[in-house]
């Protein structure tokens, strides 16, 4: 097999490349090192130099996140022992963070597992459900994984509805006031992938509602624009916070809609190609091709900064573009590939990363963040899965 696909000599897309730093690098190095075997956990983070390094805590959804790496990991070829992982840490979270149905899922624990934070969170809730949607998908965490994707999924209908009718509480102790797009478009990736795992219709109508609520009242229709926080009832914030925009969650809600489309049915080009052109139009540096990290509603940048995970929903919106129509602007998917590898993970060792760049493009991470695998690993997921497919358009275009 070749390294790359290669186009009029310059764009190639590294499929070897993305393969080799998947299963090489960051799997083997956080499943070991990024594993604390003596608790059977994976770790907040790591040092840059790739040593451990704890912060003190446990948030619920790093766990969460890693969980479903090393699930996922498991149904495209990845070694048993990464699943064991994911499993270990699945008991470690049902035993110490699982709160009871009326309570549900801790925010935090201690480095001792005890519970330092019991507040129900809809973005810790979310992750859960994700991570437990991908056991079930990978065969993994029996009986008690199934009984738990259940439990979670009815104690966010029963005990997380905000008073106002429209979406979910951010949080058991949250501004009731202050609502947040972002926690609902991940509670709808946990319930695309549950339905994805089960098949089952309860999970695909629960996230209909989120899709109404989306188009409804977070996606301006005029412009695009996809607002991070709003008043009561959803109502448009007039102050800079309420004008905020963050590129990479407008790519992320591409990728997602058509994962939606695929288990509803339900046509999503519009909302698609809406929140696309936002972010092409206003959301890219045209220098570099980074994606920055926020943006106002009227385009102007006003974070000037590079997270990773910006990069990574960009190539897979564009993926899932391509999976939707065909278009295949190969030069450009090649181009946000090399950002995502030469910015931030070439470094050494191997399956480490830097988080975020300044606005000079200058590394400003102080340790890797292990949340940020999910991002990274589920992109470059979708771009093998839809290799065979991608080489047969590069080869079209020769």
């Amino acid at each position: 097999m070749t390294a790359t696909i290669e186009h009029a000599g310059t764009a190639t897309l590294p499929f070897d490349e993305v393969r080799r730093w998947v299963f090489q690098d960051a799997l083997p190095l956080w499943s070991t090192t990024g594993f604390d075997s003596r608790a059977g956990v994976f770790r907040e983070r790591l040092a840059l130099d790739g040593s451990i390094e704890d912060p003190g805590f446990r948030r619920i959804r790093v766990i969460a996140r890693q969980i479903y790496v090393f699930s996922h990991a498991a149904t495209i070829g990845f070694a048993p022992e990464g699943l064991a992982c994911a499993e270990r840490s699945f008991a470690y979270l049902a035993d110490r963070a699982w709160l009871g149905p009326d309570k549900g899922w801790a925010r935090r624990l201690t480095l001792a597992g005890e519970v330092e934070d019991g507040t129900a969170d809809l973005y810790d809730l979310a992750f859960v459900l994700f991570a437990l949607a991908w056991l079930v998908r990978a065969g993994a965490g029996g009986q008690r994984a199934r009984d738990l994707l259940t439990a979670t999924h009815n104690f966010l209908l029963s005990r997380m509805r905000h008073p106002d009718g429209y979406g979910f509480l951010e949080a058991a102790d949250a501004d009731r006031t202050l609502r947040e797009q972002n926690p609902h478009m991940h509670v709808l990736e946990s319930l695309v992938a549950a339905a994805q795992a089960t098949g089952e219709r309860r999970f695909i109508d629960s996230a209909a509602q989120v899709v109404d609520l989306f188009r409804s009242r977070i996606l301006d229709p005029q412009t695009g624009a996809l607002r991070e926080f709003f008043g009561p009832q959803w109502s448009h914030r007039i102050d800079e916070t309420g004008r905020l925009t963050e590129p990479g969650h407008q790519m992320e809600w591409v990728w997602l809609l058509n994962q939606y489309e695929q288990v509803s049915g339900e046509d999503m080009s519009g909302p698609i190609d809406l929140l696309f052109g936002f972010a092409d139009r206003y959301g890219i540096d045209q220098e570099t091709g980074l994606t920055y990290d926020g943006v106002r509603d009227d385009g102007a940048v006003v974070k000037p900064t590079f997270r990773s995970w910006p990069q990574t929903e960009t190539l897979k919106a564009l993926l899932a573009r391509f999976e939707r129509t065909g278009e295949f602007d190969i030069a450009r998917m090649t181009a946000v590939l090399s950002n995502i590898r030469e910015h931030y993970l070439d470094r050494t060792p191997a399956g480490i990363w830097f988080d975020q760049l300044d606005g000079e493009r200058r590394p400003v991470s102080a340790f890797t963040p292990a949340s940020t695998l999910y991002h990274v690993f589920l992109a470059y997921a979708e771009f093998l899965r839809l290799e065979p497919s991608l080489r047969k358009a590069a080869s079209a275009l020769r």
